[in-house]
């Protein structure tokens, strides 16, 4: 991580999208991690992704990035988008997927590469997957979509996501999937025997 090689963006969110380091600020992988260590780890009810989305993707529009860099977004969720700003005026809160999935779509159009991580989350709920962390990922889903919301899967299992998403970005050609070759592999296989 450096200025010249790889920036990183980072933001937090809830009801409110939280900047904690924009992808122009050169910050060295020190510097990186402290701004990690230092977002409040408390919950707050409320996810609105599709408002992280857009910051994500201003972010990346307004950056000095090199033309050839790549734009990535890591998008780490235990649940839906959930709008709650409508309970100020008495209406309940609802779920709005469509407005994510939207953010997501533009993004894409733009040349990022959308990476879903989903979590558990207190109520064991995943209705989010269909609805809106596969969507939001990047094609193909299988390399792009991430669930840690399998049994026996807990939060020390982030690591493996960790390094899959490096795989992925520095290792693969472009477009290339490593889940998708080993199938691909494998029914060339069945159809030798």
């Amino acid at each position: 991580v450096d200025s010249d090689h790889i920036r990183v963006g980072i933001i937090s969110y809830n009801q409110i999208v939280y900047v904690h380091s924009d992808v122009n600020e050169a910050l060295s992988k020190v510097e990186v991690l402290a701004r990690i260590d230092e977002i409040p780890s408390s919950n707050a009810l409320a996810t609105h992704t599709h408002e992280a989305l857009a910051k994500a993707r201003k972010m990346l529009n307004d950056s000095d990035r090199r033309e050839t860099a790549k734009q990535v977004i890591v998008i780490a969720t235990d649940g839906q988008t959930w709008l709650l700003k409508d309970n100020v005026g008495g209406f309940p809160a609802k779920h709005n997927s469509p407005l994510t999935v939207e953010q997501a779509r533009l993004a894409k159009e733009e040349g990022a590469e959308i990476f879903s991580i989903g979590l558990p989350n207190r109520g064991g709920a995943t209705k989010g997957r269909e609805e809106e962390w596969i969507p939001v990922s990047s094609d193909p889903h299988e390399c792009h979509f991430i669930d840690m919301t399998q049994p026996n899967i807990t939060f020390d299992h982030l690591i493996f996501a960790r390094f899959h998403i490096l795989t992925q970005l520095c290792i693969f050609e472009e477009g290339e999937c490593q889940f998708l070759r080993n199938e691909e592999e494998a029914e060339k296989q069945k159809q030798e025997v």
